[in-house]
């Protein structure tokens, strides 16, 4: 018998009121396995006179029904650490966690210390701790303002500090990690050195999420590295082939032992989350999981940030600077002129650029590419 089960779904957003039954009975049944349950609770949820903040991208928020509907499903962590946790400011942080009173929760908090803070688990002479972050985004805690609410912050002075400091009073250590460029099968070459560089300091499973689909795993020394394990439930378009599909991973904890694993495919068809027996899904697991050891994995990543650059990076950069995007039509490029004359209120223009420029995987693919089309001049 194992000391500890633990099972992680990946990104969570319920807009709809739903019932336990959005998880089917058979992916239940594993879940209720598990001595903790735990999910990337993507975004608040909010009371009507929610406010929004000022952010570049969309505000996301959940239906009052969806931790309930979770917690009948078996969930008992939320990780909170995440760039829409914060999209509707302190009153709507503060709703959620009153909300989810009766769980527990990591990742975010109404003042540093609380979105900082590990939580510990202890169960048959065991003990497990687990720490929730998140890449930037409107909303993180980067300074030492105790008193500030939001979430906490992956590269914040702090953290691999606290990494050591919690690492002493368990007998594993689980992180999970909100941060990847988003779409993309693979995590970039920056991402896998700060992972690496986190098992280093003492912990054992990297849960990754953020990406919206699945990134392949690795192990690294003692340690384990889930990159993205995609999207659990996600009440949002896309016409993405893999934003549907994802994997859950369950966890089996034993003193003395490295951490035993099994990745379980997942599916979201007509508003209910299934296991995935999909051999071809499966193969595209064992495809991205197996670029992370191809001795092509850096040129892959080249490429893929060179065509970020074109089609993504460098049209941004344009509107957030001028707000003009090469494919605007002649009329869209009056408006911009207009704009530019008579109105002195940039302020969005002047989010997308912060946006951009502090957001790490951003930052990453840019410079990167940059650098590659820099050094071929």
């Amino acid at each position: 018998m194992d000391n500890m089960k633990l099972f992680f779904a990946g990104d969570v957003v319920i807009k709809k009121n739903i019932s336990s039954n959005f998880i089917h009975p058979d992916l239940v049944a594993i879940i209720n396995t598990h001595d903790v349950v735990s999910c990337n609770f993507e975004a608040p949820i909010i009371t009507p006179d929610a406010t929004p903040i000022r952010k570049a991208g969309p505000h996301v928020f959940q239906h009052d029904n969806a931790i309930k509907a979770l917690n009948e499903s078996g969930f008992n962590l939320y990780s909170l650490a995440n760039n829409h946790i914060y999209d509707y400011g302190y009153e709507a942080l503060k709703h959620t966690l009153a909300v989810l009173n009766d769980n527990d929760t990591i990742g975010a908090g109404l003042e540093f210390e609380e979105a900082y803070r590990a939580k510990y688990v202890t169960q048959n002479g065991l003990t497990v701790g687990m720490l929730s972050f998140a890449e930037w985004g409107f909303g993180a805690l980067t300074d030492n303002h105790f008193t500030k609410s939001g979430y906490a912050w992956l590269n914040h002075e702090s953290v691999n500090s606290r990494i050591r400091k919690t690492r002493e009073s368990c007998d594993f250590l689980i992180v999970q990690i909100h941060a990847g460029v988003e779409e993309l099968d693979f995590p970039l070459p920056e991402w896998r050195t700060r992972f690496r560089e986190l098992i280093d300091l003492g912990v054992d499973v990297i849960i990754g999420h953020h990406p919206h689909v699945p990134q392949g795993w690795e192990s690294y020394r003692n340690g384990l590295i889930f990159y993205s394990l995609g999207n659990f439930y996600f009440d949002a378009q896309s016409n993405h082939p893999l934003w549907n599909v994802g994997y859950a991973v369950s966890l089996a904890l034993n003193k003395n032992r490295k951490p035993e694993y099994e990745v379980i495919p997942i599916i979201k068809r007509e508003n209910q989350v299934l296991l995935n027996r999909d051999q071809e899904f499966c193969d595209h697991l064992s495809k991205i999981t197996g670029i992370l050891s191809s001795d092509d994995y850096l040129e892959i990543a080249d490429k893929e940030a060179l065509r970020l650059w074109e089609t993504v990076y460098s049209p941004y950069y344009s509107f957030a600077s001028n707000g003009i995007n090469r494919s605007d039509s002649a009329y869209a490029l009056l408006k911009v002129i207009y704009r530019w004359l008579f109105k002195k209120d940039h302020t969005q223009q002047h989010l997308f650029l912060l946006h951009n420029l502090k957001i790490e995987s951003h930052r990453y693919a840019v410079e990167r590419a940059l650098t590659l089309m820099t050094n071929k001049a």
